[in-house]
This record gives structure tokens, C-alpha cells and sequence, in this order.
């Protein structure tokens, strides 16, 4: 069994995805299998997929989906690693250690690992304190915030996708949900002190469009996990 199953998901990125790829594979950690979960790309993204057919360590789904987290559900079911990450097409690791470095850090299930990750802009510019900051000794409080440590810099074990998987109900904010959930659970979450990945500045979900659908998103799934709890806390906390 692999320790590591990372997940990219792509849709016509045949250009960012092999930059992905390339970090993925230099990693010198080798206990790692790498999914890339396709969803049917007509911009040359098949031909590079079959050209990497060939690498053991590499699964390929390459069919139609539904969208993001459809895709990123995919991957998950076909995972066997003990830890998951996420990693977009146009992400990288940090450096190419970062799975020596986490292997020797993230050692107990079920937990949620997260560390920093590095936001870089269309002008080249780095950000490097994309980080989740507790503001509650109580991590279900930040959560009634909103707040979750960016995906590219979760290492999760495979016990919080057990009966919890992105909710195609929220295109959005599935990842939010799915975090959400995982606290329901309380599942234990532990900042590891490293930088996990660099992430392009761009997605959906961070486009000022989207901001109000995504709020509206995430207090729909917190109305719904914690009915009652969530109510006590906005009254005493409005935004």
C-alpha cells in the first residue's frame, strides 16, 4: 500500500498539468501513487495522458464527469494511500522533499495534517502566509467563520473520506463540507510547521464573482451539520 495517493483533476490544462506532473514525479519520497482523474480534455491532454500510461506509479480516469468535485470524488475512490492530497493542474510542491519531509511528520490516523502554502499571482509574484490561522481554541468555531486551511496544503488520512465525500450539492464549497464534516466527526486536525505547495491565484472559488456563492454555500452546510450549535453561535456573533 502507498502512504501518499495525490489526486489531480484537470479539464483542458494539457499545459499546467505537465508542470503538476513533473513536480509530482521528482519528489524523492517513491511511496506514493499519483491519480489524475481527466475529464475527457480535447485540447491534446489525452495524448500526454497516454504517453504517462506507462509509468507504474500513474492511474489515469479519463471520462466525462460532473464537474470539480465529481472529479476529486473519482480519485478518491480510487485511491489506496494511507494519507490523500489534492493537488490542481498548475500546482507544484514547494520542493522536491516535501514528501521525505511529511512522511516523517504525519503519522497518525484518522487526521487531518495541514501546513503552508504558497499563493502565486499572475504577475509572479509569492505569497507565502496562505496559511489556516486558528483564532478559537475550539476548531469548530473557526469553521462557524468559514475558515479552513487551503486544500493544496491538507495531507488527510483516508478515514475522513469514510461516508464523507464532496457533495456535488455545493460547486463551490464541497471542500468546505467536506471539512466541516470531518470536525462533526472530530476528527483530529494538527498544523505540521511546512510548506506544502505553490497554487496558482485564480480558482473559482477565489474569483470576488463568487465570493457571495460561496458564503451562501457555507452557511447552507453549516445550517445543516450543526443546526443548532451554528444558530447559538451567529447570534452571539453576527457577522
Amino acid at each position: 500500500m502507498p502512504i501518499f495517493s495525490i489526486i489531480t483533476v484537470c479539464y483542458n490544462v494539457k499545459e499546467k498539468l505537465e508542470y503538476t506532473v513533473d513536480s509530482v514525479l521528482n519528489q524523492h519520497f517513491k511511496m506514493f501513487e499519483y491519480i489524475i482523474v481527466d475529464g475527457d480534455s480535447q485540447d491534446g491532454t489525452k495524448q500526454l495522458l497516454e504517453k504517462l500510461q506507462s509509468n507504474d506509479k500513474i492511474k489515469i480516469i479519463c471520462e466525462p464527469d460532473k464537474g470539480l468535485y465529481d472529479a476529486m470524488n473519482k480519485g478518491v475512490l480510487a485511491s489506496n494511500g494511507r494519507y490523500i492530497i489534492f493537488m490542481n493542474a498548475g500546482d507544484i510542491f514547494d520542493d522536491e522533499n516535501v514528501l521525505v519531509k511529511i512522511s516523517g511528520l504525519c503519522r497518525e490516523v484518522p487526521r487531518v495534517y495541514y501546513g503552508v502554502s504558497k499563493a502565486v499571482y499572475p504577475n509572479g509574484r509569492i505569497r507565502s502566509n496562505r496559511i489556516f490561522i486558528r483564532k478559537h481554541k475550539n476548531i469548530l468555531y473557526d469553521v462557524f467563520d468559514g475558515k479552513m486551511p487551503n486544500h493544496q496544503a491538507i495531507i488527510a488520512s483516508r478515514e475522513c473520506f469514510e461516508n464523507n465525500f464532496f457533495s456535488l450539492k455545493y460547486p463551490i464549497g464541497a471542500d468546505f463540507g467536506w471539512f466541516a464534516e470531518c470536525i462533526k466527526k472530530e476528527i483530529r486536525v494538527e498544523p505540521i510547521d511546512l510548506c506544502i505547495a505553490r497554487f496558482e491565484v485564480g480558482g473559482r472559488s477565489s474569483r470576488p464573482t463568487s465570493r457571495m456563492n460561496m458564503l451562501e454555500e457555507h452557511e447552507s452546510i453549516l445550517y445543516s451539520k450543526f443546526p443548532f450549535r451554528y444558530r447559538w453561535y451567529r447570534f452571539w456573533n453576527p457577522r
